[in-house]
């Protein structure tokens, strides 16, 4: 019951800093299919990076196969506040090697703010940890939302532009107007060879 406690108040904590990152999870996910990659990258950058700011720089890089040294150069660049971050973030509250580990990986702009407030001074580890992972959760989610909205987007697209073809006139073809006397203002209505639509015409042409 306590541990339970502490996911739902962890959760309600997240809810409003998780929001706005969703927000920015759902353009980056845009941004991920959009560049011409899986929708599923989108999933594997939010869950494996979990950089926020720097997973838009790393995608131009992974994207250009850019030398190895200037990604490390450009994530420690982007990241070096975190070092600020652990003087002050209560890691000595999650014993573990494991619970360890994880909030150092997810150790966010935004679950450092809701951790550095004086009334996260009680919290234990249930509740620090619950609410990194709710945090990762909101961000990871978000992204996946976003690919894959836009991959549904890219396919409703291409659906819409392709004419439809009628089922009753395909194999068809259409023939030339036989040459008549009648005179220029009253043309020959075109015939059709094969089998043939009502009216001579499909429904969608008119």
């Amino acid at each position: 019951m306590e541990r339970e406690s502490d996911a739902r108040r962890a959760l309600a904590g997240s809810s409003s800093v998780g929001l706005a990152a969703a927000a920015m999870g759902l353009a980056f996910g845009v941004l991920v299919t959009q560049s011409g990659l899986p929708w599923w990258w989108a999933t594997i950058f939010a869950s494996v990076v979990f950089a926020g700011s720097l997973e838009f720089l790393l995608l131009g890089l992974v994207l250009t196969t850019a030398p190895l040294g200037q990604v490390a150069a450009a994530a420690f660049l982007v990241n070096f506040r975190h070092v600020f971050y652990a003087m002050s973030f209560p890691l000595h509250r999650v014993p573990g090697a494991a619970a360890k580990a994880y909030s150092t990986f997810a150790l966010t702009d935004e679950a450092y703010a809701l951790t550095a407030r004086p009334d996260a001074r009680t919290w234990n580890r249930a509740r620090i940890l619950w609410t990194q992972a709710f945090v990762h959760l909101f961000w990871a989610g978000s992204v996946t939302l976003g690919a894959l909205g836009a991959v549904w987007s890219r396919a409703w697209r291409d659906s819409s532009s392709r004419s439809p073809r009628c089922s009753s006139c395909s194999g068809s073809t259409r023939s030339a107007p036989a040459a008549t006397s009648r005179p220029r203002s009253s043309p020959s209505p075109p015939r059709w060879s094969g089998t043939s639509c009502s009216a001579n015409r499909c429904w969608w042409s008119r």
